[in-house]
């Protein structure tokens, strides 16, 4: 399932069962927090933002129902301030089963919006692991799509 009220907003939830047995459950999002306390900001048109001042948190858990733990998860902040966009990301993720076996790594990342970024790749990390997650302030990126709104 997919629930996409509008740009930079998107909440997904997958439930994945194999012939083995077993169970996962996944979600994902992609919010901003200044919705919270009533600023729904300017819809600059999808790939632009919503303007400055804005803070979004993005991320995406799985859930093993047969081992009862959060195997992977991937939590972030974005935060644009029209000139610069700066990202913040932590990922936790088991490559082991026994012995369990668990990664984590931290993502930090500054855009000078038309210029470069500086950091690691914590953009890439969202566009591929969150479901419907819309680059702030790259319009070349979001590839709008007739379907866009079913899943």
């Amino acid at each position: 399932m997919r629930y996409m009220p509008g740009p930079y907003r998107v909440i997904s939830a997958n439930l994945s069962r194999q012939l083995d047995g077993y169970e996962q459950v996944d979600a994902g999002w992609q919010w901003p927090l200044n919705d919270l306390w009533g600023d729904r900001g300017k819809d600059l048109t999808p790939g632009r933002g919503l303007g400055g001042g804005r803070l979004y948190s993005v991320g995406r858990a799985f859930y093993s129902i047969k081992e009862r733990r959060v195997t992977d998860m991937l939590l972030g902040l974005e935060y644009d301030s029209c000139c610069w966009i700066g990202r913040i990301g932590w990922r936790r993720q088991q490559t082991q089963t026994l012995p369990r076996v668990v990664n984590n790594s931290v993502m930090v990342q500054v855009e000078f919006v038309g210029l470069t970024r500086v950091g690691t790749s914590a953009l890439s990390t969202f566009r591929k692991n969150i479901p419907g997650y819309t680059p702030l302030r790259q319009p070349d990126l979001y590839q709008r799509s007739r379907f866009e709104r079913y899943d």
